[in-house]
């Protein structure tokens, strides 16, 4: 029995026997389990090659591997995606909020491997980029692909990709109300009964199926059973001002490297620059040699091994030392990117947030306070995924659940409430978005502009219209009018170049004038519509230049060729009916 003709049969028989809720019930269980296989399995590759390349006796120069592995590791993961993909895909959290916006939900089955593969090389030899977004977009694609064989609807693929995301980060942290979080705020699934449930298993099985696979030493767990001493709240507020300052730099940063790298116009010469930058700031910064997951434990418990090639004694060079390790971290994540590895920034957040509040500990230790190390630590990588990915619920509920318990959850919301409003001030929309808007793709959390961008102008374009030649007379229009059953009559020039329109009003008067036929020419006639716009405009520019003009119909070009006409109405209608597939049921 082929393929086809069994999914057939087996479509035809969960009809019948499965409702479609606990269809998707089941579907989400299956996808958690999927994604925490995926995002264990991710992990434990990466660990694998960085146990290789740092204790195989064949690399017994520490030094040479830091500064060649990454430029190796990134040449490797390009090398295969163009070997074995078409095209490069897009990558990372951002692909998938354009499939979700504007691809109707679907990722091509190539994000499943190019994310899986390219991220184990690129971040196994050292690039200092993070796991979670190459296993969230690897699972998303499974799942995009999942509901496409089983028919499903957008609005159950949306949440499918929703599960698979909050999945991962539910089994590489083991904080599943996190993940679920995660979902919602950055992929802007609804808060009903109807995604919160399936969002809860996927997360729950990812959870389970991490606990019972993954080795306990690539776990990152931190728990603190001390309660925080709120005389310390002026220092929490202090330490968000920091973290919002930062987050604006480092998306600000992150844009300005990828506009050096845009510069460059072979790939040969981007890995060659990103990979010599990339070796000698890991070389210098031992620390900064992938997600670095080892070193936020090591600063969460107090311990300064590994930060730097040199140990100064003084506090003032230790401290610069710290500052310097920060600000590299944050462009060694870019460099990374830019150059061609394929991972996310979640990772290198938590870092440079771990970071930042270890450095605020060391600056009010040396004033004779003595605070909690490993808790500034950990408010400062809450406060910097609320300021970076704009996410504070997340940043919140992550640290929360890391920890353990809820002892910091007041400390934890003021300093991230305060990193994100400083952040969205500066920068009032996440790097995620910034990503897309750089492709020409905006994004919404409006659910009438999330449907808006669904709709391509493309499809709804009428072509019913008759047009008349720019060197013809009255005469010829005439005989166009009645063969006809429009009112408006498109000017073009021989090569389908557009030139404006004439209305059926505006010869009324003279087109029973037989005298004029051959007098008066469409030249004469002819005046350009009320609004016009190109093929590849967003629907959501079109419906507000529906409402600037006050036009029932406007003009589509194609590159000033003439394409047709789109109405009010049809999108309406169009609109009606995605809003009923959209909506709940």
């Amino acid at each position: 029995m082929d393929f086809k003709r069994l999914h057939k049969k087996f479509h035809s028989w969960r009809i019948r026997k499965i409702s479609t809720k606990n269809f998707i019930l089941l579907v989400s269980i299956g996808i958690g389990i999927f994604s925490g296989f995926l995002a264990v399995s991710l992990k434990n590759a990466v660990f694998f090659v960085q146990s290789l390349l740092k204790h195989s006796t064949l690399t017994q120069f520490t030094s040479s591997v830091y500064i060649l592995a990454p430029i190796i590791g990134i040449t490797l993961s390009v090398l295969i995606i163009r070997l074995f993909f078409k095209r490069k895909p897009k990558l990372g959290i951002s692909a998938i909020l354009e499939s979700i916006t504007r691809k109707n939900g679907f990722l091509s089955s190539d994000s499943i491997l190019s994310s899986f593969f390219g991220s184990i090389l690129t971040v196994g030899f050292g690039g200092s980029v993070g796991l979670e977004a190459p296993a969230a977009q690897s699972a998303a694609g499974f799942s995009s692909n999942l509901s496409r064989l089983f028919h499903l609807n957008y609005k159950t693929r949306l949440l499918m990709i929703g599960c698979a995301a909050s999945a991962t980060l539910s089994a590489i942290f083991n904080a599943p109300i996190a993940a679920l979080v995660f979902a919602l705020e950055v992929f802007m699934l609804d808060l009903t009964t109807a995604s919160i449930v399936p969002l809860l298993l996927a997360s729950a099985s990812a959870t389970l199926t991490s606990h019972f696979i993954a080795s306990p030493e690539l776990s990152f767990q931190a728990e603190f059973t001390h309660n925080f001493d709120l005389k310390f709240i002026p220092h929490i507020i202090l330490l968000g001002l920091l973290a919002g300052m930062f987050s604006a730099f480092f998306n600000r940063l992150y844009f300005q490297i990828q506009r050096i790298f845009k510069r460059i116009n072979t790939q040969s010469l981007k890995l060659l620059i990103g990979g010599i930058a990339l070796g000698a700031i890991i070389y210098t910064f031992p620390s900064l040699f992938g997600e670095g997951f080892e070193e936020i434990n090591e600063m969460l418990s107090g311990k300064e091994s590994h930060i730097s090639i040199f140990k100064p004694e003084q506090f003032g060079l230790f401290m610069l030392l710290l500052i310097l390790m920060l600000f590299f971290k944050a462009l060694a994540c870019c460099i990374t990117v830019e150059a061609g590895g394929i991972g996310g920034i979640f990772a290198p957040t938590l870092f440079m947030g771990s970071t930042l509040g270890y450095i605020f500990t060391k600056v009010i230790d040396f004033f004779g306070l003595e605070v909690n190390q490993g808790q500034f630590s950990l408010i400062g990588m809450s406060a910097l995924v609320s300021g970076i990915v704009h996410a504070p619920l997340t940043g919140i509920f992550l640290i929360a659940e890391i920890t353990g318990g809820y002892t910091l959850f007041i400390p934890l919301m003021i300093s991230s409430s305060i990193a994100y409003l400083i952040s969205r001030y500066y920068e009032p929309k996440s790097i995620y978005n910034k990503i897309l808007e750089q492709q020409g793709n905006h994004i919404s959390h409006h659910k009438d502009k999330i449907i808006l961008n669904r709709i391509e102008l493309y499809k709804l374009v009428e072509k019913d219209f008759s047009t008349v030649q720019y060197n013809k007379c009255l005469g010829d229009l005439v005989n166009i009018i009645k063969q006809s059953k429009r009112n408006i009559f498109p000017v073009i020039q021989e090569d389908e170049t557009f030139i404006g329109i004439v209305k059926l009003d505006d010869v009324r008067d003279i087109m029973f004038n037989t005298s004029k036929y051959d007098t008066i020419f469409i030249s004469d006639l002819v005046h350009p519509p009320m609004a016009m716009v190109d093929i590849n405009t967003k629907m959501e520019d079109v419906m507000d230049l529906f409402k600037k003009s006050g036009a029932w119909n406007i003009a589509v070009t194609n590159q000033d060729k003439y394409c047709g006409f789109v109405s009010r109405s049809k999108i309406f209608n169009v609109y009606r009916r995605t809003l009923v597939e959209f909506s709940d049921d």
